[in-house]
């Protein structure tokens, strides 16, 4: 889980997220095997919805080409990368990621 996170990052923010998944024990197991066996790629041609897919430019977990792929397939979407952030960009620069979700949403 350590290198969910972009170099540099303090530490205390891993330790915190580690926290976080250790007291969610009995839920977390079921969580890990849904998303590492859902695959939503057969209904992205279907969303006619506007999508923004929003990513860590350094993420080690999920690389850039898979939201790239995936807003390739999906009618009208956009890939919005967050600049030096890991897997979880929300927690590493919670200010670039609000000003992400605001430009969306505006």
């Amino acid at each position: 889980m350590p290198n969910w996170f972009a170099p540099g990052v303090a530490p205390a923010l891993v330790d915190w997220t580690v926290r976080q998944l250790v007291d969610s024990s009995t839920y977390i197991d079921a969580l890990f095997t849904e998303v590492t066996t859902y695959d939503p790629r057969p209904r992205l041609p279907q969303l006619a919805v506007p999508i923004t897919y929003l990513h860590g430019e350094l993420d080690p977990e999920i690389p850039l080409e898979v939201p790239r792929t995936c807003a390739a397939a999906t009618p009208g979407a956009r890939v919005h990368v967050i600049a030096g952030c890991g897997h979880l960009p929300h927690q590493e620069d919670p200010r670039a990621f609000t000003a992400a979700l605001r430009a969306i949403a505006a």
